[in-house]
């Protein structure tokens, strides 16, 4: 039974019914646990103790302390109380109040340089922010997609804080990753990465990439290669096939495009690379590759017609 979880828990209102039977229990073993409780719950009263993390600032005293032995006297029992609440509240009042950046970005790529001179490229309504100081931990969390380029530093690597506690622990190295309710997608380019997930540790060399299928984790090679297309703003088809184009510019573009039932497409392929060109352009170039008519609609752009040699 870890006690000391415990009333921290209690100070921060976050116990179960299970949590306040143990605490309850071991309370009425002596009148020290009383007082001790009393004391306690009096400073979370005068100390807004919910409006930041008590667990990390009970670590940060406690590896500095060591952790309180209830054995002791009462009268020790309460100075050590005391002071463990004055050192909380100093951490709070010095350094947990400290806001941590943000970073998001609007309807278009955004481009931001950490900290510790890492970059992250923020793909469109995407968010990142540090949970940590930096100096003290590397630790950010993501919602949406990011290209990421990792400054190295062993010592402290960069940690991403996924899902389930689940988490990517980085050195130094170059990935792009999707993170959000219902998406998951790591892909490596350069350098080397830890994925710790389900209990256990999967490693990444340059060229993996890991998907999450119906809650599991499937690692295979990266074939994809527009699937930073939006960070680079380069498209490359090689003998890509009609549906992939499609959905390479749906994506890229961040628009819907459908496609007549009635196009026969089964000897479509396309051989071409893109540079910072625009949708309409790149239709332009398609309706002379492959005799296609299109039009504009509601929702977006619907493939009329097409003619594959």
């Amino acid at each position: 039974m870890n006690i000391d979880k415990l009333i921290l828990k209690l100070l921060n209102k976050s116990n179960s019914l299970e949590e306040f039977e143990t605490l309850e229990a071991w309370k009425q073993e002596s009148e020290s646990n009383i007082a001790l409780l009393e004391l306690l719950n009096m400073k979370s009263d005068e100390t807004e103790y919910t409006k930041y993390n008590v667990k990390n600032a009970w670590n940060k005293v406690s590896a500095r302390l060591g952790f309180i032995n209830f054995s002791k006297s009462l009268k020790w029992i309460l100075a050590s109380a005391a002071f463990i609440a004055i050192i909380i509240s100093l951490y709070y009042f010095n350094g947990q109040s400290k806001s941590l950046p943000v970073f998001q970005s609007d309807e278009k790529v955004n481009h931001f340089v950490l900290q510790d001179n890492s970059e992250v490229w923020l793909n469109n309504n995407s968010l990142l922010a540090h949970l940590e100081d930096f100096e003290i931990s590397r630790m950010v969390s993501l919602e949406g997609e990011a290209f990421f380029e990792i400054e190295h530093n062993t010592a402290n690597p960069f940690i991403i804080e996924l899902n389930n506690n689940e988490f990517i622990k980085v050195i130094g190295t170059s990935f792009k990753l999707v993170n959000d309710a219902s998406n998951f997608d790591l892909i490596l380019y350069t350098g080397k990465l830890e994925l710790h997930a389900l209990n256990r540790i999967i490693n990444l060399e340059q060229g993996d990439r890991i998907t999450r299928v119906n809650g599991s984790y499937v690692k295979l090679k990266d074939r994809d290669f527009n699937a930073s297309s939006w960070k680079t703003d380069e498209l490359l088809f090689d003998n890509t096939s009609f549906p992939d184009v499609i959905k390479d510019l749906e994506n890229h573009f961040h628009i819907n495009i459908q496609i007549n039932d009635e196009i026969n497409y089964a000897n479509c392929s396309l051989y071409a690379k893109y540079k910072n060109q625009s949708l309409d352009s790149i239709l332009e170039e398609l309706v002379k590759i492959w005799n296609m008519k299109f039009s504009n609609t509601s929702e977006g752009i619907m493939i009329d017609y097409l003619s594959c040699q």
